[in-house]
């Protein structure tokens, strides 16, 4: 089960998908608020992304390889933690254990210049803010005479409070499945 970042969607995992489906049933769920899930939830908690993700584990039959990047992977890491029965592996991308930031979250998306005119002009608007802009450019729906996010900005603003500030280092002690953890930075 691969579990996208904040302001993704299950498609910017097509690349992975493709790749592990040689081997592996692949689950590729779009999160609460984002991609083609519902929107305006009441509950944007870690607990709810994390309840989400143990119900379509159960559902599928666990136990899983869990993947998840940034956002994904902190309600991987906390999935794991909670239910250790149901991940035989886990993969953490682009995520720490805490945030002691008392900095008010980035509204990253306040900044884009929707709508988009072309998927093209997304995807140099993305590249020119330090990240690959095709994955991004892709996640966008046309309507409404452009290109627009999947996901609605107060939905987004109301998940990134949440990831304001956290500390899971309990729950990494309480992690037992093999664990990979991916960082790194440009330099």
């Amino acid at each position: 089960m691969l579990l996208h970042g904040l302001y993704g969607w299950a498609g910017e995992w097509s690349d992975v998908a493709s790749w592990l489906r040689t081997s592996r049933r692949v689950f590729v769920p779009d999160q609460r608020g984002h991609g083609l899930s519902k929107k305006g939830l009441q509950d944007f908690s870690r607990d709810a992304f994390v309840s989400d993700t143990v119900a379509l584990i159960e559902h599928i039959g666990g136990p899983v390889l869990l993947i998840g990047q940034s956002m994904g992977a902190l309600n991987a890491l906390v999935a794991a933690a909670r239910r250790p029965e149901l991940v035989e592996r886990l993969i953490l991308i682009e995520a720490t254990a805490w945030n002691a930031s008392d900095e008010p979250p980035d509204d990253w998306p306040a900044r884009w210049p929707l709508p988009f005119q072309s998927v093209e002009q997304a995807r140099l608007f993305f590249d020119s803010q330090g990240t690959d802009g095709r994955p991004w450019a892709e996640s966008l729906e046309e309507r409404d005479g452009g290109y627009w996010p999947r996901f609605r900005a107060e939905d987004m603003r109301r998940i990134a409070a949440h990831l304001s500030s956290y500390d899971y280092r309990a729950e990494c002690r309480r992690i037992v499945a093999p664990t990979l953890v991916i960082g790194g930075s440009r330099t």
